[in-house]
């Protein structure tokens, strides 16, 4: 999934050219490059919406979640890695709520 803050190579935050895409003419398009989830400071800094939980990092299908404190591991139910997640707990284990698509 691509960056919320950014149409095609601009970043919406800054309403300059983000530095973490690229052209890639294999595809025709613009590609983030390796390193966007960790290094963006406005994709790190966005406001997490009351009753989500901000995703830390997602790494061989898993994400690693911050919740009440300590970081949990859950599968990742989607294609892409969400930068917040709604929780809920079920028999004492944590799991993830997936929001219906808008059409």
């Amino acid at each position: 999934m691509s960056c919320i803050y950014r149409e095609k190579n601009n970043c919406k935050v800054t309403k300059n050219i983000c530095p973490w895409v690229m052209w890639c003419s294999k595809i025709n398009n613009y590609k983030e490059r390796a390193g966007i989830d960790k290094y963006c400071k406005y994709k790190n800094m966005s406001n997490i919406p009351s009753g989500y939980s901000k995703v830390v990092f997602e790494k061989k299908g898993f994400l690693y979640i911050d919740v009440d404190n300590e970081t949990i591991k859950i599968k990742n139910p989607y294609d892409y890695t969400p930068l917040y997640v709604k929780l809920f707990k079920s028999k004492g284990e944590w799991k993830i709520r997936k929001e219906k698509e808008k059409e």
